[in-house]
Parts: structure tokens; sequence; C-alpha cells
């Protein structure tokens, strides 16, 4: 690939980035992997803290060289009116409006958070298809709930800012798995071309991975603590094992989320020795803790993709997941998914106890991993936008 000069102008698109979950984790990632080639311009609501992002993901952000534009500059009173309403599907009506008004003509416009329109071609990475409206059963497939209410609000969403359906299949769309790739299809004509990029994987330290029979005989959950997460079916299984004579241990690591739920489900631990919170880890420990246990687990339905997921396989844990989603993409071997609570204790079980299986799926998932490495991810985004640039 011939590297363009700096001459040529791209500008990066993301709503909020208080929120360090992996729709983040994707956009610091192309920056890391864009600096050096282009003149970047961030777009944002809010304002960024890239130094943050450089320890939460891994990456290596030089926060001088790129210009960072935020609409919270802009329009205070109505970015904190925004911020206070939590209101996700017009927060990206909103910037995808300013952000038209501001990049230049020569500048290739990158939505790096789902679908967004602009005034001329540019590319857009789809986490999932969140401006989806009329089509509940998509919805509920991706693990997101529909309803009357959401389906109305998204319709005024598209007639106050004037927007069609089609306008949001103008982009070179990148899809950040295979599944996401056909449900967007579905819902905006499966005529439209797309790729899948998976989202990018930072590998843990060797240093940081005990060899196996070294390690504590527990599973860990990684995830913001909200509904979709399902730690309470992570905790079901748990409970079901045990019973049945595990000795399996619990440690969740979890960052904010919805208060409500996080308070539910810390009561539903309080009593129970084998189950450990780890809140706001850092990248470093996060690493070493999942070096040091033998299981992962993530209970997401219809979850888009599941970096955690793949964070954890990366570091050697034997993952296992629901049967669903971009998760069948991650988790190869059917004896890592259920898709019942019973059928993920049985699974669970079978697998503790048979050394053989354990060693086949865990040389497998360490070669499969090298498909979701960040270095993977640099590369191709470099490749993409320089064919995109012509």
């Amino acid at each position: 690939m011939t590297s363009k000069p700096k001459t040529h102008s791209l500008s990066l698109v993301f709503p909020r980035t208080t929120v360090h979950g992996g729709a983040l984790g994707v956009m610091a990632w192309a920056i890391h992997a864009l600096q050096s080639q282009y003149t970047l311009h961030v777009y944002t609501l809010d304002e960024c803290d890239p130094d943050s992002w450089n320890a939460s993901f891994g990456t290596e952000i030089d926060r001088t060289i790129i210009q960072w534009n935020s609409y919270s500059s802009d329009h205070p009173k109505i970015a904190f009116w925004l911020n206070k309403r939590k209101m996700f599907t017009l927060d990206q009506y909103v910037l995808m409006k300013w952000v038209d008004s501001k990049i230049a003509s020569n500048s290739l416009p990158f939505s790096l958070h789902n679908e967004m329109s602009f005034s001329t071609k540019g590319l857009q990475y789809i986490h999932f298809p969140m401006l989806m409206t009329g089509r509940k059963d998509l919805s509920r497939r991706m693990g997101q709930s529909g309803s009357i209410q959401k389906e109305m609000y998204g319709w005024a969403c598209k007639m106050i800012f004037n927007k069609k359906k089609s306008d949001f299949t103008k982009n070179i769309s990148l899809c950040n798995s295979r599944y996401i790739e056909k449900v967007f299809q579905e819902y905006y004509g499966h005529h439209i071309s797309t790729n899948c990029l998976y989202p990018p994987i930072t590998s843990s330290p060797r240093l940081y991975n005990l060899p196996w029979g070294q390690r504590e005989n527990g599973v860990i959950m990684i995830g913001r603590t909200v509904p979709d997460k399902r730690f309470e079916d992570g905790l079901e299984i748990l409970k079901q094992c045990r019973q049945l004579g595990s000795k399996l241990s619990l440690h969740i690591v979890s960052s904010d989320g919805n208060p409500e739920y996080t308070k539910w489900i810390t009561e539903q631990t309080e009593n129970l020795s084998w189950v450990t919170w780890h809140r706001k880890v850092d990248r470093t420990g996060l690493q070493k803790l999942c070096g040091r246990v033998k299981y992962g687990l993530h209970c997401n339905h219809g979850e888009h993709f599941g970096m955690s997921t793949a964070e954890m396989m990366t570091s050697q844990c034997l993952v296992f997941g629901h049967d669903s989603g971009g998760t069948k993409e991650i988790l190869l071997c059917p004896e890592q998914r259920y898709d019942t609570i019973s059928k993920a204790v049985e699974n669970i079980l079978k697998l503790t106890k048979s050394p053989e299986l354990q060693k086949f799926i865990l040389e497998k998932s360490y070669a499969h991993a090298a498909s979701f490495s960040s270095a993977q991810f640099c590369k191709t985004i470099q490749e993409i936008v320089s064919d995109t640039m012509g």
C-alpha cells in the first residue's frame, strides 16, 4: 500500500466519548492507525480526552497533531441539554447536521458510530444499524427493545432533520461482524455493498498469561453494568455449576452503566463469597486478571460482535457465550456456546472435566484470535481509506 501524503484530509465523527466501551475503542484505534498518514479532524458532541483512550485501549494517539472539534464548544447550552436527556438517536442526528456544516469539501467524512448522512459520500462503521425504524423484529435480534414510542421517535427525527432511509446507504459501510452485515442489508437492502471489519483487540502481553495449570479455577465476566449484559444469567449459571459440585469462582469486571441495574445485580451477589467485583480496572489490571483465570463468560443475546469475548480469548481464557449474534463468529466450537442456562451449565461442567477438550479449544481459539488483532484492524482500515481516497 502506498501511503497518502498528509495533505489528504479525513474527518472522523463520533458522538459521545465519555463511555469507554467497545465503540470508543474502534474510534481510538482508527485515529491511531490514520494519524501519521492524514490530516485528521475529529468531530464529537463532547470534549475528547485521548490520553485516557491510550490508557484504556493501548493506543498511541498524539493529540497535538489532530484538530479536535466539539459541539459543546460551539453550542454549550444545547449540548448540556442533550447530555441530560441521553437521547442517543437525537444525538446522532444533531451531530450529523452540525458536522455537515463544518467539514471542508476536500475532507473525507468517516462516521465511526453507525449510520450517518453527509453532503458527500464517505465511510461509516456500523456497530449496529441504530437508525432503524419500523422493524422491531430486527431490533429484538440485536438485543434492543422495540416499542411504538421508539418507532415514533425515530420517524420524527427523520422528518425533522429531513432524512430518508436511502440517505444512510450512500456511504461505504464497514460492519463489525458478518452478523451485522446481514442485519444491515436486511433493513437497508440486500443490494447494498458492505464490508466486514472486525473491531481491534489488543492482545495481552505474554508475561501476563499464566500457564493453564497455574490459573485460578474461575470465570471472568466483563462489561458495563447494563441489562443487555445479563450478568444475572452468568450468576445463575455459576450457581448451578457449584450446586453440582464445581468450585468455580466468579470475577465481574464492570464499568459504570445503568444505576438501577447496577444496584440490583450487586445486591444479588452480596452474600456470595465466591463472587468478586472489580470496578474501574485499568487495561493492565484487566489483562493480568484475564491472564490468571481459566474461563470467560459473555451472556449477551444477539451481541453485535463482543469485544470483551475476543479480549478474553486473546488472554488464552476458555470462553463461553450465547449462541447468537456476532459471538458465534468468535467462539468457533459448539461446546463454547449455549442457548439455555441448562445447556451452559452442561457445557461448562463438561469442559472443566476434560483436559483434552480444553487443549483442543484453546489451541483453535488462539489461532483464530489473529483475525481480531489491533494490527489487522489498523492494516485493513488504512487500506480501505487509501482505496476510498483514490
